[in-house]
């Protein structure tokens, strides 16, 4: 009898100390996607809109070169960049076109990882579902929070394991924005545009 009683506490007192707070939980994210600058990360970004539908986009960064790869419909593309130049691939047309990158563009293009500094102290986090798989954690915006383009409330999923982001949801007006499937790890040559992989493809340089 005492020896089922002992296993039985056991276990409760594991349970207590594996669980853990919506705070902590997000806190452990962070740290996780702090290795992106120095590792890379690539993640997927979707925006769902009415008539327009579905715009979804698969990017990869690593330093200051992206790779960002758009599918709308029938509608693809892919485009690399680099802090001075861009390449442009239409598989619908075989061509890609090389540019001079506009200085005055935004510098972190496809570094969607920036929604996830919204994570401070400008939100109430609550864990609504939990599985052997994830947490499911609702975020609300605080009064105190001042800041006009924080969204009032988010939706965000995080892996058991790795502590790594699946899903972060915002529904806006008529638009739902969700950022999902977030990696650490992304070699140069992922990002780096290669001619050889593009055979019988047009490619026009206009710098």
């Amino acid at each position: 009898m005492m020896s089922i009683i002992a296993t039985v506490a056991a276990m409760f007192l594991s349970l207590s100390l594996s669980a853990q707070t919506a705070e902590e939980i997000i806190d452990r994210m962070n740290v996780q996607l702090s290795r992106a600058d120095a590792e890379g990360f690539a993640m997927d970004f979707n925006v769902k809109m009415p008539i327009i539908g579905k715009i979804c986009s698969h990017n990869l960064i690593r330093g200051d070169k992206v790779r960002m790869e758009l599918a709308m419909k029938d509608n693809k593309a892919i485009t690399w960049t680099t802090s001075d130049t861009k390449w442009d691939y239409s598989p619908e047309k075989a061509e890609i076109v090389i540019t001079s990158k506009d200085t005055s563009e935004n510098k972190d293009d496809g570094n969607n990882l920036k929604a996830f500094e919204s994570f401070g102290n400008g939100y109430k986090y609550k864990i609504k579902k939990e599985t052997d798989e994830y947490w499911l954690i609702r975020c609300k915006k605080l009064k105190s929070n001042k800041v006009k383009d924080d969204p009032k409330k988010m939706n965000l999923t995080v892996a058991k394991g790795t502590y790594l982001p699946i899903c972060l949801e915002q529904k806006g007006f008529l638009m739902t924005v969700s950022m999902e499937n977030v990696t650490i790890g992304v070699t140069e040559a992922q990002v780096t545009f290669n001619a050889d992989e593009f055979p019988g493809v047009t490619i026009t340089d206009n710098r």
